[in-house]
């Protein structure tokens, strides 16, 4: 059974170097700023980084 791992800032050079590495061994939720032109892989899921949810979450509730 594959483990599941979290890669925030998986966009940048770091964390795409990681990402590349790990791919063959997990899956991948890929954490990023912006998933626009980030298509999903096998093992790997893009997902917008969490901050944003909690930001748009707090200005639509004023």
């Amino acid at each position: 059974m594959r483990k599941t791992i979290v890669i925030a800032g998986a966009s940048g050079y770091i964390g795409s170097n990681v990402m590349e590495q790990l791919k063959e061994e997990y899956d991948i939720i890929a954490l990023s700023r912006s998933t626009k032109n980030k298509e999903d892989e096998t093992h790997i899921t893009w997902q917008c980084d969490l901050f944003l949810y909690v930001v748009d979450y707090a200005l639509l509730s004023q």
